[in-house]
């Protein structure tokens, strides 16, 4: 357990990144394909990424199809929101989901220090 524990940080780490980079190639006036890539793989995967973590789903693949659908989801409602608040902006939707992004990565961090604690409490990793 404790060898996986370095890796297990890689996904809050990695969906923070991509969250800024969409954030950033967004926010420049460039069009190009790599930007359309980046914020539509983006919206279509992080934002349900760093949430579906805390389920510990073992199958790769399925926690990826309910990552998508959960990102779907998340995109819809910050949207709704948005345009029933009367303050629809392509830019700022893309800055709060960001946000709840990377809320979700800090969260997952969270879990991973209590886990780990746990763990030692119980007695898993007592040689470290």
């Amino acid at each position: 357990m404790g060898d996986q524990m370095p890796s297990t940080f890689f996904r809050p780490l990695a969906l923070t990144i991509w969250g800024i980079i969409a954030a950033v190639i967004t926010f420049s006036n460039e069009i190009s394909p790599t930007r359309i890539f980046i914020t539509l793989s983006f919206l279509l995967v992080c934002p349900g990424l760093a949430f579906t973590w805390r389920l510990m789903i073992k199958n790769p693949l399925f926690e990826l199809v309910l990552a998508t659908g959960l990102s779907i989801a998340i995109d819809t409602v910050v949207a709704a929101i948005m345009i029933y608040a009367h303050s629809w902006s392509l830019e700022w939707s893309l800055v709060i989901i960001v946000c709840l992004t990377i809320i979700g990565a800090i969260l997952n961090v969270f879990a991973l220090f209590e886990m780990r604690s746990n763990l030692k409490y119980v007695g898993f990793l007592d040689n470290e």
